[in-house]
């Protein structure tokens, strides 16, 4: 996303070849609501080749190939569906997964052309025409980088994303932290007790952090637990969500796809996982879009008001 411009397209195919050099197009998959919309979403994804959507195959020949699924188009569409026919906002996904990039580079490089604060003000500055609300999410997924390459401490992964989260909400944009994912390396490595200890404490202390709440993916039990502890799932009304509408809020969420290890035990599961067990195939692009769409979808309800349902 170039500084005062953006990429918009309205079809996959038109962002394909984006797509594969580097993954780093911004794109809106989906055209504009034909009604007039009383205010507008914007979600930006921004994170590693987990956002970019990288994945690879392998054939029996050894033969090796790839590209990018991004699963923001996914979120949008998914997203869209979630919040149901009568929703009274437009809905627009932007994504910057930048491969092999750790959270501390993205933070050294928040204001270049694809850095975050840049990327994110120039979405905030897109005009809104008659639309007189505009409510954004970033939603950062990072981190694998720091642990698995760079070796960094929990607490230096996740002060690195907790600034990020900061920036962001310094902007005005709300901020969904997703936890660092449970890839095969965590398990199957000579140090793998030890990484897994350095990921898990990373995550516990951005969960601790997220003040706005935290929202745990569970097969069997879909749940959202508020500071307060109060339970709150999807049939909850508006009024009865702790939440202030006024402050940009930092909130957590449970990676919403199984572990690499337990993943293979179950055909399905399995099937989301690249072999490289740490990023991810088409289909568990499009898992995960539409799995944290239930995680955005709830967050937004909980913001708005509720006449905009």
């Amino acid at each position: 996303l170039a500084a005062g411009s953006v990429n918009q397209c309205w079809g996959p195919s038109e962002c394909a070849e984006d797509m594969v050099s580097q993954a780093l197009s911004h794109c809106d998959l989906h055209p504009p609501h034909e009604k007039n919309p009383l205010c507008e979403v914007r979600v930006l994804a921004f994170g590693d080749s987990l956002t970019a959507g990288e994945w690879t195959a392998r054939d029996g020949d050894n033969n090796w190939w790839g590209g990018y699924e991004p699963y923001h188009k996914h979120l949008q569409r998914a997203l869209a569906l979630h919040m149901g026919p009568s929703f009274q906002c437009s809905i627009k996904t932007w994504h910057s997964g930048i491969p092999g990039r750790a959270a501390f580079e993205m933070l050294k490089y928040m204001d270049q052309a694809d850095g975050l604060r840049s990327t994110l003000r120039d979405i905030l500055a897109m005009p809104s025409g008659e639309t007189s609300e505009i409510f954004t999410v970033v939603v950062i997924l990072a981190g694998t980088n720091d642990l698995l390459i760079y070796g960094r401490s929990d607490e230096a992964v996740a002060a690195s994303i907790l600034e990020l989260a900061r920036a962001s909400r310094a902007e005005g944009a709300h901020v969904l932290l997703v936890e660092i994912p449970k890839a095969k390396q965590y398990t199957s490595n000579s140090n793998a007790e030890e990484a897994e200890n350095r990921r898990a404490k990373a995550n516990e202390l951005l969960r601790l952090q997220a003040k706005g709440g935290q929202y745990n993916w569970q097969q069997s039990k879909r749940r959202v637990e508020l500071v307060e502890g109060a339970p709150l799932d999807s049939t909850t009304s508006v009024d009865e969500r702790a939440f202030d509408a006024t402050e940009p809020h930092l909130f957590f969420a449970d990676f919403p796809l199984p572990a690499w290890e337990a993943a293979q035990e179950e055909p399905r599961s399995a099937a989301f996982w690249c072999q490289d067990g740490l990023h991810f195939t088409k289909a568990g692009y499009i898992e995960l879009g539409e799995r944290l769409a239930q995680t955005v979808g709830v967050f937004i309800r909980s913001k708005l008001p509720e006449d905009l349902f």
